[in-house]
């Protein structure tokens, strides 16, 4: 089926480690290499199949969406079968909504490039807005310095678990603030479980907590932003708040 020898044992091994998100980008890297469309379509597939087995319709470490649908959706469309989808998907363009001016070197746009995006947000996007907050035996000496550095590495994170079309950047305030385009009413929730598991994992400091909203049509964006991030608080009983 025209994959490569490397590829295929990573695939196996993938398996048997069942690794999910090892398996979404192994299928989409072999569906690449392949020029057999009906391999790619079955790759593309499967690595669509697990991309929801993981949580990954909100996320990513995933393949892309659009490309994925394309695929699927040729597929869908040579055997007659209507096409009905969840969600809208994203095409990497996101509509109306102005790309970034720029990137960082971790990943931020500009503060004022992001702004400009959340007011185009349409009905459908959400914000999601997240800090560390130092733990008990580490109160002392969190000052400053620290604080700034942590939530510099938790936006770090954030960049890394999001889609290619989601944005992020940093508040005046310094958090971390990201927008979740063309998402679900369920995406903030799944994209902070997410972005937890990776702090945990690669960081382990301190403890997450976070505030979210989703966007409605004909509200002002920046209002609602300030709103969100003003509801992230260590003192909440849930890590997570909607608002």
């Amino acid at each position: 089926i025209g994959m490569a020898d490397s590829l295929d044992a990573q695939l196996l091994a993938a398996h048997d480690g069942d690794d999910r998100f090892a398996l979404i980008r192994l299928y989409t890297q072999a569906a690449d290499i392949t020029n057999d469309i009906d391999a790619a379509c079955f790759f593309l597939t499967y690595a669509y199949i697990f991309a929801l087995e993981a949580g990954a319709a909100a996320v990513v470490e995933k393949p892309d969406f659009a490309r994925l649908h394309a695929a699927i959706d040729g597929v869908a469309a040579a055997m007659g079968v209507p096409i009905d989808r969840r969600r809208a998907c994203p095409d990497g363009s996101a509509g109306a909504i102005p790309p970034p001016t720029g990137l960082s070197l971790s990943g931020f746009e500009p503060w004022g490039s992001f702004l400009s995006a959340v007011e185009s947000a349409g009905t459908g996007e959400a914000l999601l807005c997240a800090d560390v907050v130092a733990g008990a035996h580490a109160l002392l000496e969190w000052d400053d310095v620290f604080t700034t550095d942590h939530r510099l590495a938790l936006g770090r994170a954030i960049a890394r678990t999001l889609r290619v079309q989601d944005r992020v950047s940093i508040t005046p305030t310094g958090r971390p603030v990201a927008l979740l385009i063309a998402g679900h009413p369920e995406a903030p929730t799944s994209v902070f479980g997410h972005i937890r598991e990776r702090w945990s994992r690669e960081v382990d400091i301190g403890r997450l907590v976070g505030a979210f909203g989703l966007v409605h049509e004909g509200e002002a964006g920046l209002e609602r932003l300030l709103m969100i991030e003003n509801a992230v608080s260590p003192d909440h009983a849930r890590p997570l708040r909607m608002v």
